[in-house]
């Protein structure tokens, strides 16, 4: 009797715990499902014999229907023939492939294509893991259209700027709010005998003081203390190191929320 009953203590005690792993183990799924579905990024799962499953993002990305149209296209389908760096997309695609097999995982950017034949930049991230016995790769595609875009007006802006910088006499350059060498003009460089390679990204004290000072000058002193200044320096000031006559133009840049960003 007592063997019964301690048997089905240790039954329902079973019972019970498997019960509530159960339970935890589909909440966790469930958690899973949420995020991979309220995902802003495309994330695509394949076997090796094609596309087996995507969030909703794929198919909004792609200019899908439903994902029983997604999984019946080949992932060719979904980029040009070629990359933008004329390389062929299928013999590219399964070299990342294959170091992601090979490495977990393979991260580069990439030029995909929509149903509709409209091509896009993108971020795409391949991670292979083995599921049921099986390899299975995670691609996450993240459109960068946008950041193309951005990084496009701010080249030109820079070449804007660069263009009618050089077309002073003087010499002019940007810091950011640490005070590293950010662009300079033409005159800049032509003074200090440097070219950008070796000083841009440094900072402006060790540019334009390379020995050193035991005091700031007054130029590096405006700089530190972020204010807009207009400082003379004659020909045999210390802190002069084109030994002429020059005045030096501090001015501070904010942005829109008018926090100092940088000064030329």
């Amino acid at each position: 009797m007592l063997f019964i009953v301690g048997s089905y203590i240790v039954y329902r005690w079973a019972t019970k715990n498997q019960l509530a792993w159960e339970m935890e183990r589909e909440l966790h799924e469930e958690k899973l499902r949420s995020i991979y579905e309220g995902s802003n990024d495309a994330i695509m799962l394949l076997n090796e014999k094609g596309f087996i499953d995507c969030n909703g993002r794929t198919l909004e990305i792609f200019g899908l229907r439903d994902k029983t149209e997604f999984i019946a296209h080949l992932p060719s389908d979904f980029s040009p023939p070629v990359q933008p760096d004329g390389c062929d997309s299928q013999i590219v695609a399964a070299e990342h492939i294959a170091n992601a097999i090979k490495l977990g995982k393979s991260h580069f950017e990439w030029l995909h294509r929509r149903k509709n034949g409209e091509d896009f930049p993108a971020e795409v991230l391949l991670s292979s893991f083995i599921y049921g016995g099986e390899r299975i790769l995670q691609g996450t595609v993240r459109d960068i259209t946008e950041q193309k875009n951005t990084e496009l007006a701010l080249q030109r802006e820079s070449s804007t700027w660069i263009q009618a910088m050089d077309s002073f006499t003087d010499a002019i350059y940007l810091l950011d709010a640490e005070r590293r060498l950010v662009r300079a003009n033409k005159m800049f460089y032509a003074m200090l005998q440097l070219d950008s390679a070796q000083v841009v990204g440094k900072h402006i004290a060790a540019i334009v003081h390379p020995q050193g000072e035991a005091v700031p000058c007054p130029v590096c002193r405006a700089q530190e203390e972020k204010r807009d200044a207009l400082i003379t320096m004659e020909a045999d000031h210390p802190d002069n190191t084109s030994r002429r006559p020059i005045e030096v133009s501090i001015k501070t840049i904010r942005d829109m929320a008018g926090y100092r960003q940088a000064r030329w």
